[in-house]
C-alpha cells in the first residue's frame, strides 16, 4: 500500500513541476494526507509537489484555503529538522509568503520561530538557504513579521551565515535587506550583533555575488535611520567608500 502511495506522490511531484499543471481541491488534499503520513517515502515527494504548486497563484489559493495546511506544515516542522521533508515544508511556506496577504496567516500559525532555529542547521544542507528565502519572504513589506523574526533571534543568525557558502550568504543577505526596510529596531538589531562590519567585508570583495545584495542591506540600513550625517543612496549606485559607516560605534 505505501509503495503505491510512494509512486502517486512521486507522480505527482513531476506533475507538479510543468508550469500550467492543473491542480484542484482534491490534488490539494491528497497531497497535505501523503505528507501526513509518519516516517513514509510519501512525504517529501508530496511536499515537493505542493510547493511547486504553490508558485502558481491559482493553486497557491487553494492551498491556502485547505483549513489544514498551516496547522501541518507547523507540525512537521516541529519534528526537526535534516530530513528530506523539512525542507519541502520550508519551501511550501516559502512559496505561500510569496503572497503579501498569506504573510500575517503564516506569523499568527506560530512557523516563524521554527524557521529561524533552522538557521543554525547545517549551512550544506540546503534546509539553510531555503530558509533564508523563506524569512525574505516573509519579512517583505511586513512589519509584524520583521519584528516575530528579530524576535527569535533571526537578524543575528542571518548575520552569522554571512560567513558562509556563497549562496548561503547571498540568502541571507537578501533577507536582512527586507528586515531592514522600515525597521529602525531591526537597523539597531543589525548594528548590535555586529552586522555591519561582514556586510562592509562582503561589499568590498570582488567578483563576489553577494555583494550587491550586501550593497542592499547597507543601504536600508543606511536610509532613514535617524543617524547623524547619513542620506539617502541609490541603491545601485553607491560603493563602500561612499558609505559613512567607518566609525567605531558602527564597526562594533
Amino acid at each position: 500500500m505505501l509503495q503505491c502511495l510512494a509512486s502517486t506522490a512521486r507522480e505527482l511531484r513531476a506533475l507538479s513541476a510543468e508550469s500550467q499543471a492543473n491542480v484542484d481541491q482534491a490534488i490539494v488534499r491528497t497531497l497535505l494526507s501523503l505528507m501526513d503520513i509518519e516516517h513514509a517515502s510519501t512525504a517529501p515527494d508530496a511536499a515537493g509537489a505542493l510547493a511547486n504548486l504553490c508558485t502558481q497563484d491559482e493553486a497557491r489559493q487553494l492551498v491556502m484555503g485547505a483549513a489544514d495546511t498551516l496547522p501541518l506544515c507547523v507540525k512537521l516542522l516541529g519534528r526537526g529538522c535534516g530530513s528530506p521533508l523539512t525542507t519541502e515544508v520550508v519551501r511550501v511556506i516559502s512559496n505561500l509568503a510569496l503572497k503579501p496577504s498569506f504573510r500575517d496567516q503564516i506569523r499568527r500559525a506560530n512557523a516563524i520561530a521554527p524557521l529561524v532555529a533552522f538557521l543554525s542547521s547545517d549551512p550544506s544542507s540546503g534546509l539553510v538557504m531555503q530558509t533564508a528565502v523563506a524569512l525574505r519572504n516573509l519579512s517583505r513589506d511586513n512589519l509584524r513579521n520583521q519584528d516575530a523574526i528579530r524576535d527569535a533571534g533571526g537578524i543575528s543568525r542571518l548575520v552569522k551565515l554571512l560567513a558562509v557558502d556563497t549562496s548561503v550568504a547571498h540568502e541571507a543577505a537578501k533577507a536582512l535587506k527586507n528586515l531592514m526596510m522600515g525597521n529602525p529596531t531591526n537597523k539597531k538589531e543589525l548594528q548590535d550583533v555586529g552586522g555591519v562590519a561582514p556586510l562592509l567585508s562582503l561589499l568590498r570583495t570582488d567578483g563576489c555575488i553577494q555583494n550587491t545584495s550586501a550593497a542592499m542591506v547597507l543601504c536600508n540600513f543606511v536610509r532613514s535611520s535617524g543617524t547623524a550625517g547619513r542620506r539617502e543612496y541609490d541603491c545601485h549606485s553607491f560603493s563602500a567608500h561612499e558609505l559613512d559607516l567607518t566609525s567605531p560605534s558602527i564597526l562594533a
